[in-house]
C-alpha cells in the first residue's frame, strides 16, 4: 500500500509517523514546519499527481482555514487517493463542508496528534500494539503537558532525546523499537549534566532575562528549551528565542484569560514584517521569523515583550 505522511517537525509530528508506519508498513515521510504549509500543499499535489498514493495523512500541522480549504480542493483532483487530516491545534472556523468522500477531517484538542492518529488507526485499520500504545501515552502526556502524570516524566525524556538525536537519528532509533534502552537512559543522564552547565553559562552570558515582578522570563538558546519552564518555575510568561528563526512562547495556568492573551499576541505579531507565521496551542505557541540577524532579533524581542507586558497589565485590570 502506498501511503504518504506529512507531519510536523517535532516529537508529536514524527511519532504520528511511527503510528502510521506500524499500521501500513513502509510509508513515505515528509516533515515540515508551520511556515512551510502553503508551499507543501503544492508539493503534496505534485506528489499525488506523480505517484498516485492510496492514502495521504496530514498530521499535527496547525492549518489556517484557507489552507484546509485548499487541501480540500486538492483532494478533488485525486479522487483515487483518500486524504486524512488529523490535528489537535485550536481551529475556530466551521469546516464540515470541506469534508469530501475521499477527505476525512479529525480536529480535537482532547489529545496529542500522535494519540489521535493511534486511536483513528485502531478504529479504522485494526492497529493494536501494546508497546507502541505505551509510547503514544508518553508522547501524549508530554505534548499536551500532563505534568502531574508519571507518563509526562518519561515523555520528557523522549522529547529531549528527539531534539538531541535530531530527527533522522531519532527515527532510526525508535521507529519500531519504542522502549527506552539503557544506552538512551545513560545518554539522557549525560545531557542533564550538560544542562546544568549550559544554564549556568546562560546566567553569566547576558542571554537570560528576568523582566517585571517575576512576570516574564526570556532566553536566547537552542538547548534544553523544554526544561526552561521547569527549571525556572516562578514566571507567568516564557519567551524562548532560537538561533534558527523561531520563538516559543509559554503561558502559565495562573494567567486568568490566557486564551485571549494568546490570541491577542498572535494577532499583533502576525502583521510584523519579520514574521512568517504565528500560532499553536493556547498555552504554548510559536512564531516563525524570516530573519536571524541579531539586530532584528533585539527589535523583535522589544516589540514582543511590549505586547506581552501590555497584555499582562490588562489581565491585572
Amino acid at each position: 500500500m502506498s501511503v504518504l505522511s506529512v507531519s510536523h517537525t517535532d516529537l508529536d509530528g514524527i511519532s504520528c509517523q511511527f503510528v502510521l508506519n506500524e499500521t501500513f508498513g513502509s510509508i513515505t515521510n515528509m516533515n515540515i514546519s508551520y511556515g512551510k504549509i502553503d508551499e507543501y500543499l503544492n508539493v503534496i499535489n505534485d506528489h499525488c499527481t506523480r505517484t498516485n498514493p492510496e492514502k495521504v495523512f496530514i498530521t499535527d500541522l496547525s492549518f489556517e482555514y484557507h489552507q484546509l480549504e485548499k487541501l480540500s480542493e486538492i483532494t478533488q483532483l485525486h479522487l483515487g487517493t483518500h486524504f486524512y487530516f488529523i490535528d489537535h491545534h485550536p481551529f475556530e472556523e466551521e469546516y464540515s463542508h470541506l469534508v469530501r468522500g475521499n477527505f476525512t477531517i479529525l480536529i480535537t484538542s482532547k489529545a496529542s496528534a500522535t494519540k489521535l492518529t493511534y486511536l483513528f488507526c485502531k478504529a479504522n485499520f485494526n492497529l493494536d500494539n501494546k508497546d507502541l500504545l505505551q509510547y503514544v501515552e508518553y508522547v501524549n502526556a508530554y505534548d499536551i503537558w500532563l505534568e502531574d502524570t508519571p507518563e509526562f516524566k518519561v515523555g520528557f525524556v523522549y522529547n529531549e532525546l528527539f531534539w538531541t538525536y535530531r530527527m533522522n537519528h531519532y527515527r532510526n532509533r525508535f521507529n519500531g523499537d519504542y522502549k527506552l534502552r539503557n544506552k538512551d537512559k545513560e545518554y539522557y543522564k549525560e545531557l542533564m549534566v550538560k544542562k546544568v552547565k549550559t544554564f549556568g553559562k546562560l546566567e553569566k552570558s547576558g542571554k537570560l532575562f528576568r523582566l517585571g515582578d517575576n512576570d516574564i522570563f526570556m532566553v536566547f538558546t537552542d538547548d534544553f528549551r523544554s526544561h526552561i519552564t521547569i527549571d525556572y518555575p516562578d514566571f507567568k510568561v516564557y519567551v524562548i528565542f532560537s538561533s534558527y528563526g523561531t520563538i516559543s512562547v509559554r503561558l502559565r495556568d495562573d494567567i486568568p484569560n490566557y486564551k485571549q492573551m494568546k490570541e491577542n499576541v498572535v494577532k499583533k505579531m502576525e502583521g510584523h514584517k519579520n514574521v512568517i507565521s504565528a500560532g499553536g496551542h493556547d498555552k504554548a505557541f510559536g512564531i516563525t521569523l524570516n530573519t536571524v540577524e541579531p539586530g532584528d532579533l533585539i527589535l523583535i524581542a522589544k516589540e514582543l515583550l511590549g505586547i506581552i507586558d501590555n497584555e499582562l497589565d490588562l489581565q491585572k485590570g
